[in-house]
């Protein structure tokens, strides 16, 4: 069983470490801080070295913004 383990190990690898989530900047403070309201309705501050302006969409992880996400309409559904 040794072996099926060690795949199990390199699958585990490959999944992130921290979930990808996607958010608008509703402030940004000096030295790179953006606070974020995520999709979700939570708010987290991160950190960037690119500077962001307030109302654009953000890819965050793991406190950090990863990128511009596409601005487009969100639908939340609930079950």
């Amino acid at each position: 069983m040794t072996i099926l383990g060690g795949f199990w190990k390199r699958f585990l690898n490959l999944l992130p470490k921290a979930p990808r989530q996607i958010g608008t900047v509703i402030s940004v403070d000096g030295d790179g801080l953006h606070t974020i309201q995520l999709t979700g309705g939570g708010f987290i501050t991160c950190l960037s070295n690119t500077p962001f302006q307030v109302a654009e969409k953000v890819f965050v992880s793991d406190k950090k913004i990863e990128g511009k996400a596409p601005s487009l309409p969100t639908e939340i559904i609930e079950v």
